[in-house]
């Protein structure tokens, strides 16, 4: 098959097989292309001013729709972060209103914790408890398990102030200091005794 191309007003006809039959190609769209024209020529400037309104009036709307889109995505965010900072913050909350509501231990139970801590000391197992630091010294280290977690248990209720029965809160935790090395070797919390 033979392809010749031909220019014409409004586009190229295309003719295949040596002029048996033709092709418009480029001729539909120009014919839409020249309608338009006619169109836009012979309406009125009242036509032409109510289209153009028109579009004007649909492009406010789109520009409507997408601020209103925006907007409600903006508040949306806003909204999940309010509620990851409630949900972040409610914990820590709670916390503090067991720390606040539970009683504290009573001066005789504090006396009897603190008589009991300076025997350990007595007995050169800790040298000293304060402000959440246990230290331990290398006859403590020797003790079995137990017995140590026994010994800093005491230490942590009379340093947190707990009631007899009383269990330590999530943050109050007893750091293990080793006396010699001034080293922390571990801690005793809610989860109980972790040595390093």
């Amino acid at each position: 098959m033979r392809q010749n191309s031909q220019g014409t007003g409004c586009g190229k006809v295309m003719l295949w097989g040596g002029g048996c039959g033709c092709l418009l190609v480029g001729g539909l769209f120009g014919g839409f292309l020249l309608l338009a024209v006619i169109g836009h020529l012979t309406s009125t400037p009242e036509e032409r001013a109510a289209r153009a309104a028109k579009r004007q009036a649909e492009r406010e709307e789109e520009q409507r729709v997408e601020k209103a889109n925006r907007e409600a995505e903006q508040k949306a965010e806003q909204e999940k972060r309010e509620q990851r900072a409630a949900e972040e913050k409610a914990p820590q909350e709670k916390r503090e209103e067991e720390k606040n509501s539970r009683p504290e231990a009573d001066a005789k139970l504090q006396a009897n914790r603190l008589a009991a801590i300076q025997k350990m000391i007595n007995a050169g197992l800790l040298t000293k408890v304060e402000s959440g630091e246990a230290w331990v010294s290398p006859a403590f280290m020797r003790l079995d398990f137990d017995d140590k977690r026994m010994a800093i248990s005491i230490a942590a209720a009379w340093s947190f102030r707990l009631p007899q029965g009383g269990r330590l809160a999530d943050d109050e935790i007893l750091l293990l200091v080793d006396s010699k090395s001034g080293k922390y070797i571990g801690n005793y919390s809610n989860q109980g005794l972790v040595l390093d």
